[in-house]
């Protein structure tokens, strides 16, 4: 099947490849962080009977009686929302952090704390592979991105019931960028998942064990512009519903993110972007209470970039 986005296979990385297969993929990933700012990647080494056993549980558990559900929630106080929470017409989900106490877990179905925790380690384990390739396809010195990104403490795993659309409701998930380094996504064999490019929306036909990974505001700033935070919603399926898992591999609160010095000293272009805190740039994120106008006014890391010099590139904002 053709698709019109990219679909990369990351073999080379996983079982191994000649240095010309792997360069290949790199340039791949490049182009495709810079024109589409996301893709989605098979053979990424997360075991496809894992995968299964995550999505059967999650829906064993969306499957259980509110009042069941409503019993997962974290307690008060806590300095993380772990546990269940329901929109009313749109979704339900569940969202753990960093395997710790903090999380909650329900007693049924069996098992289910062991598969997400086995889960979230596998998508650790495929976060740091694609941390890795994009550091290379940024041109940077091995290892400086994670050197960056070295704090796991606000990582979130989400496992996401997309309810059926109705008469009065068909988004599911209003349209939005995110906030952290980059995003992981899988998903049951039903759409809905659509990324904004040059004014149009491309609907991801779901391909079974792939993940969707998409750059996020964090690493558009980090490149300085060189890959692209894309706009992206989940639309309500009439008569179906959605399960989803999203992992954000994400930048920590408190740091300040600002094009990389070593992107900026090796190439000796000009920063596109001013200094932002991270927990700051999320607080002007609130497009899913209030849904913009139109999809240009998504708030994303354009509003902290640099008025361009004459003849010089703008940031741009799909």
């Amino acid at each position: 099947m053709a698709y019109n986005y990219p679909v990369i296979d990351l073999a080379p990385f996983i079982t191994g490849g000649d240095a010309k297969k792997k360069e290949e993929v790199i340039e791949k990933l490049r182009e495709a962080c810079s024109d589409y700012g996301f893709f989605v990647a098979v053979n990424h080494g997360i075991p496809d009977q894992i995968m299964d056993n995550t999505m059967d549980a999650t829906i064993g558990f969306f499957n259980l009686d509110l009042e069941e559900k409503l019993k997962i929630t974290t307690p008060p106080g806590a300095p993380l929302a772990a546990g269940y929470t329901k929109e009313p017409a749109k979704s339900e989900h569940w969202q753990m952090f960093t395997p710790a106490p903090i999380n909650v877990f329900p007693a049924n179905p069996p098992h289910f704390k062991e598969t997400m925790e086995e889960m979230w380690w596998k998508l650790d384990e495929a976060a740091v592979l694609v941390q890795s390739l994009l550091n290379d396809c940024l041109r940077l010195p091995k290892g400086t991105l994670a050197k960056y990104n070295d704090s796991r403490g606000t990582d979130i795993l989400l496992g996401f019931h997309y309810l059926p659309a109705t008469e009065t409701e068909k988004t599911a998930v209003n349209a939005h960028r995110d906030n952290g380094l980059f995003t992981l996504v899988f998903e049951n064999q039903v759409e809905g998942l659509e990324f904004l490019k040059d004014g149009d929306w491309i609907p991801i036909d779901p391909i079974p064990h792939s993940l969707v990974i998409n750059v996020g505001d964090a690493l558009q700033a980090l490149s300085n512009d060189k890959m692209k935070s894309p706009t992206h919603r989940i639309l309500a399926q009439p008569g179906k519903s959605r399960y989803a898992f999203v992992y954000g591999y994400m930048v920590a609160e408190e740091k300040w993110v600002e094009p990389m010095p070593e992107l900026i000293g090796q190439t000796n272009e000009s920063p596109k972007f001013k200094k932002f805190n991270i927990k700051e740039h999320m607080a002007l994120k609130q497009v899913f209470k209030n849904p913009p106008p139109h999809w240009n006014d998504v708030v994303g890391v354009h509003y902290h970039a640099i008025a361009p010099s004459v003849g010089a590139t703008a940031v741009t904002t799909n």
